[in-house]
C-alpha cells in the first residue's frame, strides 16, 4: 500500500484528527470528512496518517489541511504529488490565498468558485462537508423556542466581515425580545474588546478573565452539542464570518438544517447557486439600503419570524429534507465529497506525472 500523509498542527497529530471518539476534538462530528477521506483514499491503495507518523519524505501523497506555515521548506519534487485543501477564509488566513504555492501544488481543493472558474484543472469544488444524518431532529415547531444564536465572540478588520453583525443581532434582541431569543458561545460573558495592544497585553497576561461580567438576559454559554442545542429552536441566526464570498459556505447552515432548525442566513454571495432559496430565510430581504444590519433589519426579521406558520415550517423542512437527499448537496455530504476529491486526486497525479 502507498503511503500519503496528512500535514496538520500539532494538536491534531498522532493521527488525532481522524478519532471520532474523541469528544473534545471531534464536536459535532466536525472532523469526519478527514475519516471519510481516509477511507475513500484506502480503497485507492493509499494509507493516510497524520504527518509525524507517515514522513512526507517517504510519502507518494501529501495532503495539506490549509497552506503550511512554513512554505518555503517544502520543494518542488514534495509539492509535485501534493495536495492543498483550503477552508478558512482570507478574514481569517491571508496566507491560504498565496496563489504561488497554489500553482507548486498538483491539486487544490476549495469552496472558493472565483479561484475554481480561474483554473479548472488545478482547483477542484470542496470544503466544509458534513456527516449527513438519516433523519432530521423530530421536535415539534410547537415545542420550539423562537430563536437562537450559536457563535464565538470575535472580530476581524475586514470590510466584508459579518462579527459585527452578529453582535448587532444580540443586542437588538436583548433590548426587544429577550424572552424569546438565546444565545452560546465563547466570550459572551464579558464585555467584547476591539485589537491592539491593549487586549493583546491583558490576554497575554491572562488579565480578561479579571474583566467584569457583562449582564445578559439571553446568554445561556457554551454548548455541549449544538444538534441537541438546535433542535429546541425554530429558527437560527447563521451568519458566516464574512459576506459575499461566493462559495463560502460553512457548517453553520448545515448544523441547523439537521437539527430541523430553519436557518437565517447571511454569508456566500451566490448561495441559491448551492442551497434552494426554499431551505432557508434570506437575511438579505430584510437589509437597509446600503446592505446595513441596523435595527429596522432586525425589527423586520423579528416580525416575519413571529408571521411564520407551522404549515410554513413544515414546508421548509421538506424542502430541506429532499435537497440533503439530492445530487445537488453531494458537494456538501462527507462520504460522497471524499469519493469525488479522491478520484480528483487520482487524475491530478496522473496529469503530473504525464508531464514530467
Amino acid at each position: 500500500m502507498k503511503k500519503a500523509c496528512l500535514v496538520v498542527d500539532s494538536t491534531y497529530a498522532n493521527d488525532r484528527i481522524f478519532d471520532l471518539e474523541n469528544k473534545h476534538l471531534n464536536r459535532d462530528n466536525c472532523l469526519y470528512m478527514f475519516s471519510a477521506l481516509r477511507s475513500a483514499l484506502r480503497n485507492q491503495g493509499f494509507e493516510l496518517r497524520t504527518q509525524d507518523l507517515n514522513r512526507p519524505a517517504d510519502c507518494d501523497l501529501i495532503i495539506f489541511n490549509e497552506v503550511p506555515s512554513e512554505r518555503g521548506r517544502w520543494s518542488d519534487r514534495m509539492l509535485a504529488h501534493s495536495v492543498l485543501m483550503i477552508f478558512e477564509s482570507e478574514l481569517i488566513r491571508p496566507d491560504n490565498w498565496d496563489t504561488s504555492f497554489h500553482r507548486r501544488c498538483a491539486l487544490v481543493v476549495t469552496w472558493s468558485d472565483p479561484l475554481i472558474r480561474t483554473n479548472e484543472s488545478l482547483y477542484v469544488k470542496g470544503g466544509f462537508a458534513h456527516k449527513f444524518p438519516e433523519h432530521l431532529a423530530s421536535r415539534a415547531f410547537a415545542d420550539r423556542k423562537l430563536c437562537t444564536l450559536i457563535s464565538g465572540n470575535k472580530a476581524v478588520s475586514h470590510p466584508l466581515e459579518l462579527y459585527s453583525a452578529r453582535r448587532r443581532a444580540i443586542r437588538w434582541f436583548e433590548a426587544h425580545a429577550a424572552a424569546e431569543f438565546d444565545y452560546f458561545g465563547v466570550g459572551w460573558e464579558r464585555p467584547y474588546l476591539q485589537g491592539g495592544i491593549p487586549t493583546r497585553a491583558l490576554r497575554k497576561l491572562g488579565l480578561l478573565q479579571y474583566l467584569p461580567k457583562r449582564p445578559s438576559p439571553c446568554y445561556r454559554g457554551l454548548v455541549e452539542s449544538k444538534l441537541e442545542t438546535l433542535a429546541q429552536y425554530k429558527f437560527s441566526i447563521c451568519f458566516e464570518n464574512g459576506h459575499d464570498i461566493d462559495g463560502y459556505i460553512t457548517e453553520k447552515i448545515f448544523d441547523s438544517f439537521f437539527a430541523g432548525c430553519i436557518p437565517i442566513y447571511w454569508g456566500a454571495g451566490n448561495i441559491e447557486g448551492w442551497i434552494p432559496a426554499s431551505c432557508f430565510i434570506d437575511f438579505r430581504q430584510f437589509l437597509s439600503p446600503g446592505d446595513q444590519a441596523d435595527s429596522s433589519a432586525f425589527e423586520k426579521l423579528y416580525r416575519f419570524l413571529k408571521g411564520f406558520s407551522a404549515s410554513d415550517y413544515q414546508a421548509m423542512r421538506e424542502s430541506i429534507e429532499a435537497y440533503l437527499k439530492s445530487h445537488q448537496a453531494a458537494i456538501f455530504d462527507a462520504d460522497r465529497l471524499a469519493d469525488s476529491i479522491t478520484e480528483a486526486i487520482d487524475q491530478a497525479l496522473q496529469a503530473r506525472e504525464h508531464s514530467r
